[in-house]
């Protein structure tokens, strides 16, 4: 899911008889854990590493159609599951964010921007939102 469901939404959007062409945004979501890996995070990291590069891939690919490709990873992001989290490794990982967890609109805010025409140059980057001091 975290690798396949994004490369194959993004085959279905770059097909020529579906998109508008110049223009055209994908924005995927992968995750800190791709650059930052946790111990007991092998398959999750390596499917958010493995899905930046395959973006920035995929970006080469579909500039000449005019479509941009870019991935934001954000670090940890306040929501219900994050909550769900065993106690203890909150405590510490809320001590590695100075200015806090992200809330879900800060990440929306980036991908609502990258999906803008305020971002018509940009393509084959991932963004990384994270202030974590590790």
């Amino acid at each position: 899911v975290n690798y396949f469901a994004p490369l194959f939404f993004t085959k279905g959007f770059a097909d020529r008889r579906v998109n508008v062409g110049r223009g055209a945004s994908i924005v995927a979501i992968a995750s800190i854990g791709g650059i930052v890996a946790e111990k007991g995070q092998i398959a999750y990291a390596g499917t958010k590493a493995g899905l930046a590069a395959s973006f920035k891939s995929i970006a080469r690919e579909l500039v000449g159609q005019g479509i941009r490709v870019n991935c934001v990873s954000p670090g940890m992001v306040d929501t219900p599951m994050t909550a769900m989290s065993n106690e203890e490794y909150l405590v510490q990982a809320r001590a590695s964010y100075p200015l806090g967890f992200a809330e879900v609109v800060d990440v929306a805010n980036m991908v609502v921007f990258l999906l803008s025409t305020q971002s018509k140059w940009i393509s084959g980057q991932n963004y990384i939102m994270d202030c974590a001091t590790y």
